[in-house]
């Protein structure tokens, strides 16, 4: 089994990624920084973002039938302006409270333990309350 961390990975993605690689055991691929879009954010333009979904979904459909090759361009493209339509606001990062992290740091302190029994693994970064 292999676990990666959403921290980790953010931190380090090439080497996250070979590890993944390895483990899959397939070819390693050469990859530039992976872009993520953040799910956050308002909306601009509702239409946009429907047909956005809508052909998302007929890409993948059409390249799994092999009609269009995997373009890089497309993929990037595409990305673009779903990113472009979306408004985030960095400068009103929302936040847990501290009452919050520590109720959500006592229902889940006893599954960070057995998962570090079963994994191995050290969890201490999602242990601060300890």
């Amino acid at each position: 089994m292999l676990i990666v961390k959403f921290e980790d990975f953010i931190q380090n993605q090439q080497d996250v990624m070979k590890k993944v690689y390895a483990f899959i055991g397939v070819e390693e691929k050469t990859t530039s920084k992976l872009n993520y879009a953040n799910p956050s954010g308002k909306i601009k333009y509702v239409v946009l973002h429907k047909f956005m979904k809508k052909a998302s979904m007929i890409i993948r459909i059409l390249r799994v039938n092999k009609m269009i090759s995997n373009s890089k361009i497309l993929t990037r493209l595409f990305y673009k302006y779903k990113n472009w339509n979306r408004e985030v606001n960095n400068d009103q990062t929302e936040t847990l409270s501290l009452q919050d992290e520590q109720r959500l740091y006592r229902y889940y302190k006893e599954d960070i333990f057995e998962l570090e029994k079963i994994t191995g693994q050290k969890f201490t970064d999602w242990l601060k309350f300890n």
